[in-house]
């Protein structure tokens, strides 16, 4: 599936690039997407500039989005660092990084049905989080779905990935019911801050999570915070006096994945016991080479289906894969409206539409002390001030 989705987004993106040079040709070289002018945009992530080119027109079942918004994640970090670039290169560059929008429809492409120009969207990505950090930016119908109008820009934008995810892995891959004890690891960033509030609504009759902050922790349902700073989350006796039924790893990978098997912290497959990981070897992806590819998702698989077929012994293992669209992020929505779920916002949240503003929120993002989602503000289109010290700081 991923690779499906892998080959319709290059798809895409080939079909954008020969829209482009048309258009060019047409114009004289000044390629504006039907806009006039060019946009304001952060290509390569720094320095914001004014002037780069538009977004072409939308193709079949495209929209072009006004942008207002914009969240960051870790896939647009390991495809700007060029940590994935076996699976995650842009066709060419500069290229404009960034895919968790919320924003208006300027235009809408052949066959679209269910938006017009003028609405208010919050749109995701499949496999590339590509052209987010833009005045002007294309998104699928698939990964789009009307933003509520109780909901500011900001807060939209940062529903639009970590949140489906979480509820994806809690909803779908583990299948969390009432009176499951669940531990998270990493119950501050964006899946944490999503995952305890989904367990708890799940019915989960005790969450544990790691974290330094307590206070937010236990605001969003957690019956135990461990101060991974100061414990070890396995030394705790509260933790360790009774197994979990599920645990989710936000934090951590292999070598959480192996103590916590062998302390037995975890219930085995057949009595209900499911590891679900979102870091499965470490927070850090290397994948340069083709022998990275391998190495990285065999692991993954086998122990997927070892721990199936040992489950009298051990958990059952599950890589959380499933990508966020437009059914995903409409259940999330629906959890807001009803008041079981709310938006957690980094406190340095917004980040300025400039250069500086850029490379803090995706500084903020490697440091991994972000307690909740991290957003860019477009809505504040100020003049450009390029700052080449800190785009050469971020491409480091």
């Amino acid at each position: 599936q991923q690779q499906q989705q892998q080959q319709q987004q290059q798809q895409r993106q080939q079909e954008r690039g020969e829209r482009r040079e048309q258009q060019q040709k047409g114009d004289g070289g000044h390629h504006a997407g039907g806009t006039g002018s060019g946009v304001r945009a952060a290509q390569g992530g720094a320095p914001v500039e004014d002037g780069v080119a538009a977004p072409a027109a939308p193709a079949k079942g495209e929209l072009l989005v006004r942008v207002e918004a914009c969240s960051v994640t870790p896939g647009d970090w390991r495809m700007l660092s060029g940590d994935t670039r076996l699976m995650k290169k842009p066709k060419a560059f500069p290229y404009i990084p960034g895919g968790d929008v919320s924003g208006r429809v300027e235009a809408v492409g052949e066959g679209v049905t269910r938006f017009k120009v003028g609405d208010e969207v919050i749109g995701t990505w499949s496999v590339f989080g590509i052209g987010g950090f833009a005045d002007l930016t294309l998104v699928h119908e698939s990964l789009a779905v009307p933003k509520p109008a109780a909901l500011s820009h900001i807060e939209a934008s940062a529903l639009a990935n970590s949140a489906p995810y979480a509820l994806l892995a809690v909803q779908d891959t583990a299948k969390v019911k009432r009176g499951d004890r669940v531990l998270i690891l990493g119950g501050s960033g964006g899946i944490g801050t999503s995952l305890l509030q989904l367990v708890k609504h799940a019915g989960a009759s005790f969450v544990a999570t790691t974290t330094t902050q307590a206070d937010l922790a236990r605001e969003l349902g957690a019956d135990l915070v461990v101060d991974h700073t100061k414990q070890n989350w396995w030394e705790v006796p509260e933790v360790t006096a009774q197994r979990f039924d599920v645990v989710f790893d936000a934090a951590e990978g292999t070598e959480t994945w192996l103590r916590a098997r062998n302390l037995g912290v975890v219930k085995t497959g057949s009595e209900g016991g499911r590891w679900v990981t979102f870091v499965p070897h470490a927070w850090h992806i290397s994948m340069t080479h083709w022998w990275d590819l391998p190495a990285f998702i065999v692991p993954i698989f086998w122990r997927s289906l070892w721990t199936r077929a040992l489950s009298r012994w051990t958990p059952r293992y599950s890589m959380q894969f499933d990508s966020p669209e437009a059914k995903s992020m409409a259940r999330v929505l629906k959890l807001v409206e009803e008041g079981h779920f709310r938006v957690i916002l980094a406190p340095e949240t917004p980040f300025p539409f400039t250069t500086e503003g850029v490379v803090g929120a995706f500084d903020l993002l490697v440091s991994r002390r972000a307690h909740g989602k991290i957003v860019v503000d477009l809505s504040q289109r100020a003049n450009a001030t390029p700052a080449p010290a800190a785009s050469e700081a971020l491409a480091k």
